[in-house]
């Protein structure tokens, strides 16, 4: 007879333990921040070697996931996960409804902050949650007295206004200033430089990238798999060190942990279609040669992304220096918002990438984990009296601070991603740097491997009628 002991793993105790004990770093302060969990929607604590000693929590009804999933379906965005669209849209608006968000949310001593409830239903009401297809669906969170505050909510599908850009941009930056309220009450406290993220609203990139600017830590280590999908390995890791003490194994550096096809198989599932084979290395060349031709480049290659952005093993991959490739990707191929963030690629060696007239700065980034936005510094011009962010030689990167792979760990792990960009890097002399977009459709994560192909297949298809039709 098998006999197990079960424990009982608190929500954020997970999510701590899946930034700590798989990180490099035998010390750290760690924040755990999302909507919530158990009654509880941010907790921060130390952790060192196979213990974590939790300093503080927010507890219910008081969270930032909260209120950006309010403003979300305000903003006329009602499906679970459509934060992500507005941190996208931010960067277009100017943050004129600050001092509304300010009062929606307010800081308080000891790095603790405190919602304003008028604005909300879920403390009083209640909201109804319903699964449709294996998603959730969440009610509306906002109160009448949001609505009074800033209007008329934004139907789905209409077009979006300068309002809707500057709602995004203002709940984007009071994010950034309640977040960065917390990390340097916890840096306060615990005088350490090394910090461990995770929690849905760790999946927040821009945030992310501007902690080292904003806040006395280092180096950061944000979890691959942020939201709730990894509390599914922080269990396991607090049971295994935490719990029973054992020893703590390999960092995990990358996310590589899902299904992967031999070739043979891959084969089998395109038998019946014209393919050519190739080495690694005739493979490597030809994708940088087809990319630098203006071309995408379906990337697929070992084992599946743990979390939601596919870094390299699931991507397409494009030239960012064409101005319309945003436009292609996002609309013909990934079917999409155009305003969609894309992420820029590059190799470690790239500190200061100069492309146009846009600079990435990234020489403090070496340490950091995948879900963090580069520092993206745009020129601003202005057209109709407001200010748009400068895209003539890069028309990709409409936004400060978008997510940044840094191709750092590669090597070791068995993976080819670098290798184009170390060979478009050749061709050109120029910065090394490729356009990937990150966010992977539907059909780009199905676990199937012939339903998996078909869909990269008949996405790619698409992209080709658009080219030849805007050539």
């Amino acid at each position: 007879h098998l006999r197990a002991r079960f424990h009982n793993i608190e929500h954020h105790r997970a999510h701590l333990a899946s930034c700590f004990f798989v990180s490099p770093f035998e010390r750290a302060a760690l924040l755990s921040i999302d909507g919530f969990g158990d009654f509880i929607s941010t907790m921060w604590a130390t952790g060192e070697g196979n213990a974590i000693d939790v300093l503080g929590q927010v507890e219910y009804p008081h969270s930032t996931g909260i209120v950006y999933t309010a403003t979300t379906q305000f903003l006329g965005f009602p499906h679970y996960g459509d934060e992500g669209k507005v941190m996208g849209l931010a960067p277009y608006g100017h943050p004129r409804f600050i001092d509304e968000f300010r009062e929606i949310i307010r800081t308080e001593e000891n790095g603790q902050f405190r919602l304003n409830l008028d604005y909300f239903r879920h403390h009083s009401e209640g909201v109804e949650m319903t699964w449709d297809h294996g998603s959730p669906v969440i009610g509306r969170v906002y109160s009448d007295a949001f609505a009074d505050l800033f209007g008329t909510p934004r139907a789905e599908g209409t077009p979006l206004t300068d309002r809707e850009r500057d709602i995004a941009a203002s709940l984007q930056l009071r994010l950034e200033e309640i977040a960065f309220h917390v990390l340097n009450n916890l840096h306060e406290r615990t005088g350490l430089t090394d910090l461990g993220l995770a929690g849905g609203v760790a999946y927040n990139s821009v945030m992310n990238g501007k902690i080292l600017l904003s806040t006395p830590f280092k180096r950061v280590y944000v979890q691959p798999a942020a939201g709730d999908s990894g509390t599914a390995l922080g269990v396991c890791y607090q049971i295994y060190n935490g719990v029973l003490k054992c020893e703590r194994g390999e960092v995990m550096e990358g996310s590589y942990t899902g299904p992967q096809f031999s070739n043979d198989e891959v084969q089998t599932a395109l038998s019946g279609l014209s393919f050519e084979t190739y080495t690694d290395d005739e493979v490597t060349k030809r994708a940088a040669h087809d990319i630098a031709a203006g071309l995408v480049v379906g990337w697929f290659q070992g084992r599946m992304e743990f979390g939601p952005r596919a870094l390299g093993n699931r991507s397409f991959l494009a030239d960012p220096r064409r101005s319309d490739m945003r436009e292609l990707l996002n609309r013909k191929v990934k079917l999409r918002e155009w305003f969609r963030p894309l992420a820029p690629s590059m190799t470690k060696r790239a500190r200061i990438v100069q492309m146009g007239r846009i600079a990435i700065a990234l020489d403090r980034a070496e340490s950091v984990h995948r879900r963090l936005g580069g520092n993206v510094e745009t020129e601003r011009r202005f057209a109709h009296g407001r200010a748009r962010r400068h895209d003539d030689q890069l028309g990709t990167l409409k936004a400060r601070g978008h997510l940044v792979q840094i191709c750092e760990t590669a090597r070791h792990t068995g993976n080819r991603f670098p290798a184009p960009l170390e060979r478009f890097d050749a061709l050109h002399r120029r910065p090394e740097q490729l356009l990937d977009a990150r966010e992977a459709t539907t059909a780009l994560r199905l676990a199937d491997l012939e339903d998996l192909l078909l869909g990269f297949i008949q996405q790619l298809g698409r992209l080709g009628a658009s080219l030849e039709r805007l050539t």
